[in-house]
C-alpha cells in the first residue's frame, strides 16, 4: 500500500544518492501515486510518473519550522 510505496521512495532516493529532502519528496509522491489507484496495492507506479506528481503539484513549505 501507500506505506510500502513511501518506503520504496525513500530507498530509491538513498540508492540514487539524493539528499534527505529529495528522498522524502519522492516518498510522499510514491505514496500519493499508490493512493490514486483503487486498490492501493496494484504495484509500484513507475518512477517517472512518481516524479511528475511532484512537478505537477509542487511542495508547500511548512507553516512553522519544526523545533
Amino acid at each position: 500500500g501507500a506505506g510500502d510505496a513511501f518506503c520504496a521512495g525513500i530507498l530509491f532516493g538513498i540508492h540514487e544518492g539524493w539528499d534527505l529532502e529529495r528522498c522524502l519528496e519522492t516518498a510522499v509522491c510514491a505514496a500519493a501515486a499508490s493512493l490514486a489507484h483503487p486498490t492501493c496495492t496494484g504495484g509500484m507506479t513507475p518512477i517517472k510518473a512518481v516524479l511528475d506528481l511532484g512537478k505537477r503539484y509542487k511542495y508547500r513549505p511548512l507553516l512553522e519550522p519544526a523545533q
